[in-house]
């Protein structure tokens, strides 16, 4: 059919063919253009008069573009679907641009150039066996053109993992130049028995039970604070019975140098027999390789055999809980 008018009102029944160009309300008239399916009355639909669109839909649609569905097998909304052949690992799958209508520059001609985007990639080859994806976030900086691909700022990869700052976290969540996310961490309560356990220090740095541990994957900047809390006794007054921690990657105490062996405590020389005090340090770690897992140890050693540490108990009269945790760290640390 071609160069054929219709009225308001027109109906068809059956199929139709047109050869060419056609324009329905070429004269914007407020009247409707409804096309049925078997089930659907409002199939596709324009609502000329609200300017809306309406795709597979039971009733008119009540917004500017609508898609209506029963949450079945092939009901289920909008699918947008890659169909140029075989999709290989970091194919673009589709995605969604948001950008405007600029007068003069016009609409980008691909979403990875959109003001802002969301878009999503394979993961590895498709097949029926495989379909891995990741989803990525971006947004345009100040200043940036029409022309100008737009900065990704965040990613979902296919373990699940968000990523800020990096197109490879490592962990639930990973900040690139963020640090203080818990990235493991140990608790030493004597299995919530009623009393504590102990552990009475020796002249001879050694790891005081192969529970001193924190075990954790190195985030995307490799760089990680090991952090250590516990309670110690100490039976001396005098001012050079010092007590030390240490950093191993053994339980049998490997020394990772004298960086990671310092003086944690001093006694006081007010002439007390004893002293009890909450100890706290930190070891700053970097270079590690991103993803991959690293268990540290926690020796101790003193001057003089004169220490104990204490942890759990649920008595009221028992010690606090030991902790070892590893926290992610920036990629980028200030230091002198």
């Amino acid at each position: 059919m071609s160069g054929s008018e219709f009225g308001d009102n027109t109906s068809i029944s059956g199929s139709l063919a047109v050869s060419g160009s056609a324009t329905f309300n070429e004269e914007s008239k407020d009247v409707d253009f409804r096309i049925e399916s078997d089930n659907r009355p409002y199939a596709f639909y324009v609502d000329a008069g609200n300017d809306r669109v309406g795709l597979g839909c039971f009733i008119a649609p009540t917004h500017h573009v609508e898609i209506q569905h029963e949450g079945g097998d092939g009901d289920q909304g909008l699918m947008i679907v890659r169909y140029d052949g075989a999709v290989y690992t970091n194919n673009l799958l589709g995605g969604v641009g948001f950008d405007n209508a600029d007068p003069v520059a016009g609409i980008p001609s691909q979403i990875l150039e959109a003001s802002s985007y969301v878009a999503g990639y394979a993961a590895e080859n498709h097949s029926i066996t495989n379909k891995g994806g990741y989803l990525v976030f971006g947004t345009a900086d100040i200043g940036d053109d029409m022309n100008t691909a737009t900065p990704e700022r965040m990613r979902i990869d296919s373990a699940g993992n968000v990523g800020i700052g990096t197109t490879a976290p490592q962990n639930p969540l990973d900040l690139y130049e963020m640090g203080g996310l818990l990235l493991g961490i140990s608790i030493l309560n004597n299995s919530g028995g009623s009393s504590s356990t102990s552990y009475a220090v020796t002249t001879s740095m050694a790891v005081p039970t192969n529970r001193w541990k924190v075990t954790f994957t190195a985030p995307a900047s490799g760089n990680v604070e090991i952090q250590f809390q516990g309670y110690c006794h100490s039976d001396t007054s005098s001012a050079f019975d010092f007590l030390y921690l240490g950093l191993s990657d053994s339980d049998t105490y490997n020394s990772l140098g004298t960086r990671y062996e310092k003086k944690v405590r001093v006694p006081s020389t007010d002439g007390a027999g004893s002293s009890h005090d909450i100890i706290t340090h930190s070891w700053y770690i970097s270079g590690l390789t991103a993803g991959t897992s690293y268990t540290y140890f926690v020796g101790t050693t003193g001057r003089n055999a004169n220490h104990t540490w204490k942890w759990g108990g649920t008595d009221q009269a028992e010690y606090p809980d030991l902790f070892i945790r590893a926290l992610s760290l920036p990629n980028t640390i200030a230091t002198d």
